[in-house]
């Protein structure tokens, strides 16, 4: 098998996802929910119950799926997710993952959620726990994991792969890609991992592009995000005079010590 190779370093291309992550954190509903929530920061920051104000399904031709897009009150997109629903098996019983993942307005990826007691599990039914679900986040998190290509049948090791259990995790994680998953959830992280990374990352890309003014690329110039920066950044049309906010924020990142900002490296 030839495994597409990434694009960075291995320290390179932890650096850059650590950037992307900025201050990790889980964000836990309150006591009285049930709801898990992981997210990293957004690209423009707003409050889930007072800043929502519409939601708008967009459909990927590409899959047939659909993406919803959720709108500020200002009228702004704050950010994308779709809903997943699959099913991991093993010895023969399966438990479904019914989970949303989430994406920022650039394509970077900002979370997932789970609602309602739904869990996440490995091998013979073994719930997450907090480890793994912050393993899953970290992974989620990196563009350029190496499975761009590749089919799931390849991930797993086939000769101790059962015909008929779906995740390839009963066998044995290729100890190529053992390093980008979590253990005992092969299955699990590359279904989600595929779909972030996937067409509906180009229909919330285009989308917000169809939005973009000189207002909105000023807030995500004003992003905690070197992603978003980089993002932003080709957008602009250098034969345009450029808005003075722009033109403000623009001068900052030059003046700062962002090494992907200043040299315009974007990864995938």
């Amino acid at each position: 098998m030839n495994n597409p190779k990434p694009h960075l370093s291995y320290l390179s291309r932890w650096i850059l996802v650590l950037f992307s992550l900025s201050t990790l954190f889980i964000d836990l509903q309150d006591q009285d929910s049930l709801d898990i929530r992981y997210l990293s920061p957004s690209t423009i920051p707003f409050d889930w119950e007072l800043d929502i104000a519409d939601t708008v399904e967009i459909l990927d031709t590409v899959t047939g799926d659909v993406v919803y897009q959720v709108i500020s009150k200002k009228g702004y997109p704050l950010y994308f997710y779709q809903e997943v629903a699959d099913n991991v098996c093993f010895d023969n019983k399966c438990r479904p993952i019914d989970l949303k993942i989430y994406w920022n307005i650039t394509g970077r990826y900002f979370g997932f959620m789970l609602e309602d007691g739904e869990f996440l599990s490995r091998r013979d039914h073994e719930a997450f726990d907090s480890t793994d679900y912050n393993r899953l986040h970290t992974l989620l998190a990196d563009p350029l994991l190496p499975f761009f290509n590749l089919s799931f049948e390849e991930l797993v090791d086939q000769k101790d792969v059962n015909s008929d259990q779906v995740d390839g995790v009963t066998g044995a994680t290729s100890k190529q890609l053992s390093d980008y998953v979590v253990e005992g959830a092969a299955y699990t992280t590359y279904v989600l991992w595929t779909g972030l990374y996937g067409s509906a990352r180009t229909v919330v890309r285009h989308t917000t592009e169809s939005h973009l003014d000189n207002k909105l690329l000023s807030k995500i110039l004003e992003s905690s995000s070197s992603m978003d920066h980089i993002w932003a950044l080709g957008k602009i049309n250098g034969s345009e005079k450029l808005d003075s906010s722009i033109e403000k924020r623009l001068l900052k990142l030059i003046e700062g010590d962002d090494f992907f900002v200043c040299h315009g490296h974007s990864g995938n």
